[in-house]
């Protein structure tokens, strides 16, 4: 499980975690990408994570955190004059949560009922420990 950083780091994470992914985890989801809930953009990064994984032909992997950096990158965008990337309260980060497990599994391949079954379960484990 490659972790995620600050938002300035991520776009490099992401494509360090796409190299190992192409090289590693082209037949089963080895290489997992984590996604931290408590951005405002984070559904737009799933999504498009989603999308490109299936361009590329390898396996969507992925853990989902409420996330661990919020008073700096508050710090960046205040001192940026940007609006903060992260959500206003804890509920929005749970809806946010919410949401992006139902694209997920919205968005798995036809047919693979057992692996919704168990994608969703870690999931839930995932969620439970970070709660």
């Amino acid at each position: 499980m490659i972790d995620a950083e600050q938002t300035y780091l991520q776009l490099g994470i992401d494509t360090f975690t796409e190299q190992l992914q192409m090289k590693f985890g082209r037949e089963e989801p080895i290489i997992y990408n984590t996604f931290q809930n408590y951005l405002k953009a984070t559904k737009e990064r799933v999504i498009y994570e989603m999308r490109k994984t299936k361009a590329l032909g390898i396996p969507f992997g992925l853990k989902f955190v409420r996330g661990a950096y919020m008073k700096e990158e508050n710090e960046i965008a205040e001192n940026n004059k940007t609006p903060s990337p992260i959500c206003d309260n804890y509920d929005m980060t749970s809806e946010n949560i919410h949401n992006n497990i139902k694209t997920i599994m919205n968005n798995l391949t036809k047919g693979s009922e057992v692996k919704k079954k168990l994608c969703f379960f870690k999931i839930c484990k995932q969620l439970k420990s970070s709660l």
